[in-house]
């Protein structure tokens, strides 16, 4: 993957400036836009999740539209199979061959998620027709760079606060489609669902009878995790209420999370572990499973693509940017919480503040989220 240094970053916005005096400006939208292109080079999964709507909108809106996403390779397995990109590239580590690629799809539109300059600069050299990006909501979020750029393209103000799928999808509003459905969309193989069956048989878990329940204990960002012997303390408490095997979803990073987790265990309780799992059979466990109780973190947004309960716990996050709203989530958090340390509006101001951050996640206390999570498990079980 291309690693933004600042000599290539200089060469790349110096060339773009050169070029804006023969081009112009990348703000020209035509009716007849179909080709459509966005980097996104996140590692992070749930980041890549929050982008789903927009290709489902774009695909219902235009259904001749091909979507390409050039990101990470960890995401391919993300997205793939979904009916709403017509092809994921994963990144090449030059700038040069990431530029004779995107020459070579011929993008007629294209978005930027974050406020790179390479990026920026990458899609503007290809000649791409028009470039929607954000203007974030404080300036220290912006390299200089970054600022001059943008004029040269659709400028979308990001709204802090909001949910981060509603703001994206403001991204493709200069194409003439608005959209306010946030639902994520994932999709995975059969391959992976009649594994993840097999599975779940050899756990003695029969589906629509046993409740079938998912803890997260990990999360990409470490600051944001709630402490792992509270977690253990909640599949104590639902082992002994339910009996049912307790299952922890993540990924290969998330193993520490969960070895602390188990030390902290009684005895009796049963727990199994899915982090040796693919990100298909992720996909495919989450389909079936009833309730996913997790951190702010990938996990509850896989289970929101797929209609399933969630619970998020929530501490130096804004909950109104990131966790679904509908009739079966919940979110816990503090009282006393006060301002979220990681809100997107003062994220670049205080996300080093990690004595902050931690304060008001530990702030949570295992009765609250273990009265959250009975009271939608007793929901869940009326309604079968």
């Amino acid at each position: 993957m291309i690693k933004s240094t600042y000599l290539r970053t200089a060469i790349l916005f110096l060339l773009s400036l050169f070029f804006s005096l023969f081009r112009g400006k990348a703000t020209r939208v035509a009716p007849n836009m179909t080709r459509v292109g966005v980097i996104y080079l996140t590692g992070n999964v749930g980041d890549m999740i929050f982008c789903t709507p927009i290709f489902r909108a774009l695909k219902e809106a235009k259904p001749e539209s091909e979507m390409y996403v050039i990101g990470r390779k960890r995401n391919a397995d993300t997205l793939r199979y979904s009916p709403h990109v017509k092809e994921y590239i994963e990144c090449p580590n030059s700038p040069y061959a990431l530029w004779k690629i995107l020459r070579g799809l011929k993008l007629q539109y294209a978005f930027i998620l974050n406020p790179s300059t390479l990026e920026l600069a990458l899609f503007y050299l290809a000649n791409v027709q028009a470039i929607a990006t954000f203007s974030a909501p404080i300036a220290s979020a912006e390299t200089r760079t970054y600022r001059i750029l943008k004029k040269l393209c659709i400028q979308i103000p990001f709204a802090a606060g909001e949910n981060f799928a509603t703001e994206n999808l403001k991204l493709i509003a200069p194409l003439g489609i608005v959209s306010t459905d946030t639902r994520k969309h994932l999709y995975y193989s059969e391959e992976a669902r009649i594994g993840i069956q097999n599975f779940l048989k050899e756990q003695n878990v029969v589906l629509g009878v046993n409740m079938v329940i998912a803890l997260a204990p990990g999360a990409g960002t470490k600051i944001k995790q709630w402490p792992a012997d509270r977690f253990a303390k909640l599949a104590d408490h639902l082992y002994e209420k339910y009996h049912t095997p307790i299952f922890i979803v993540g990924g290969p990073g998330d193993k520490k999370e969960f070895e602390a987790m188990s030390q902290a265990l009684n005895t009796e309780t049963k727990v199994v572990s899915c982090l040796h799992h693919t990100i298909d059979e992720l996909k495919a466990f989450m389909a079936q499973i009833d309730i996913v109780i997790a951190n702010d973190s990938a996990p509850i947004y896989v289970a929101e693509a797929f209609d399933k309960a969630t619970v998020t716990i929530v501490g130096p996050t804004d909950e109104n940017e990131h966790p679904p709203k509908g009739v079966f989530d919940r979110v816990v958090k503090s009282k006393d919480r006060g301002v979220p340390a990681l809100a997107a509006s003062i994220a670049n101001e205080q996300s080093n503040n990690s004595e902050d951050a931690r304060s008001q996640i530990e702030k949570v206390t295992v009765l609250e989220v273990v009265d959250t999570a009975d009271e939608l498990i007793a929901t869940l079980e009326k309604g079968r």
